[in-house]
């Protein structure tokens, strides 16, 4: 019994070590692309957002530079985590329920919160009128068309996964980067060409993770190629950017899937663990919720102080999208009753709570059975 359970022991140890070695450039990622998406909304998505800034200004060239990584660099992560706990037969039911619970709850009612207060701010483009409220949830609105994407890609991939039993990820990411240059749908329910943009970052993310030692035998040649994707599709953005002033703002042509791969594939690769950048990785989806009202509210208190420094906003505006959604999620989360539905955290326990009831579950059941076989 004793030999059972110090292997026992030994094994959690080595598989609790290996998910962390697993997890640790996936909080540094997140946290970029925090920084980053939060950088973009504080410049504008167009020059009559944000600070207003339009071609040549550097920050308007820097965040259209970005566009091609910001958003697929989010659906790479969400693949890669997927693949730490996959769907499995029969779980269906359950796969689609918690994703419901964790994204589309506490997704909607982000989405309620922010439309309010565009619309009693009277903000252009976002206010809505209340018969057309149902449209929200069912077609892309502002930044939250991720999630609607998002939670379509784990809808129909669940189901490819259990057909095909997890094995064909590496031909599914092919077909995706055919799809990703295919004609757009007509229609844009359920954000449906953004989730085709996402797909294959997505399952690039999965992939690394399913076949991470094989990737990592040949990383070297991996990252030169991967500089080679992203230099190109660089060059071919700034050519268009020299010749029309502005650079491409098609999400799905040959160079944003160059750039996009080989960036997500190069950070996974070659970021290093940044303490700085994981300790927004456990607020991500908060700040992602409700970073806009943070970077808002900092740019119209300072605006109404005369405080108009483009550098101090850009600066100050991302430090207030990150503290005001890092602030509710940690007043939120004291609390049982709202930690769901507002953050999308139902469980009870906390991770290292039940990582030690899990293990001292499976010793027990160890234990009898090395009593049994004695």
């Amino acid at each position: 019994m004793r030999i059972a359970s110090t292997r026992f022991l030994t094994d959690v140890g080595a598989n609790f070590r290996t998910r962390t070695l697993l997890i640790d450039p996936i909080e540094s990622m997140r946290g970029l692309a925090v920084l980053l998406l939060l950088s973009f909304h504080v410049i504008g998505a167009d020059p009559n957002a944000g600070l207003q800034l339009d071609y040549p200004h550097p920050l308007r060239v820097f965040a259209d530079l970005l566009i091609d990584l910001r958003m697929p660099l989010f659906a790479f992560i969400a693949g890669y985590v997927y693949g730490l706990r996959p769907i499995r037969p029969g779980e269906y039911g359950s796969f689609v329920t918690g994703k419901f619970k964790r994204l589309a709850v506490p997704g909607g009612l982000a989405i309620l919160v922010f439309a309010l207060i565009a619309t009693a701010s009277g903000k252009d483009g976002f206010a809505v009128e209340a018969g057309d409220l149902w449209r929200l949830f069912l077609f892309p609105y502002a930044h939250y068309w991720f999630l609607q994407a998002i939670l379509l890609i784990f809808l129909v991939h669940g189901i490819i996964e259990i057909l095909t039993g997890n094995r064909r990820a590496p031909l599914l990411l092919g077909l995706a980067c055919a799809a990703f240059l295919l004609p757009r749908f007509s229609t844009s329910f359920f954000s449906v060409n953004s989730a085709v943009q996402l797909l294959p970052f997505y399952l690039l993310g999965l992939v690394f993770l399913r076949h991470r030692d094989q990737i990592m035998r040949h990383r070297r040649a991996l990252i030169v190629i991967c500089l080679a994707a992203i230099a190109a599709g660089t060059i071919w953005n700034l050519a268009q950017l020299f010749s029309e002033g502005k650079l491409s703002q098609d999400r799905r042509d040959l160079q944003s899937l160059a750039v996009g791969l080989g960036a997500c594939l190069l950070a996974v690769l070659m970021l290093p663990r940044i303490a700085a950048l994981s300790w927004i990785g456990p607020a991500s989806f908060t700040i992602y919720l409700y970073h806009v009202l943070g970077t808002a509210s900092t740019r119209d208190v300072l605006h109404g102080l005369g405080l108009t420094s483009v550098p101090l906003n850009y600066v100050l505006g991302i430090i207030g999208g990150i503290l005001l959604p890092v602030g509710l999620h940690v007043i939120i989360s004291q609390n049982e009753t709202l930690r769901g539905p507002v953050l999308g955290l139902w469980r009870q326990r906390a991770p290292i709570q039940s990582l030690a009831k899990d293990c001292a579950h499976s010793l027990r059941a160890s234990g009898k059975r090395s009593a049994q076989d004695t």
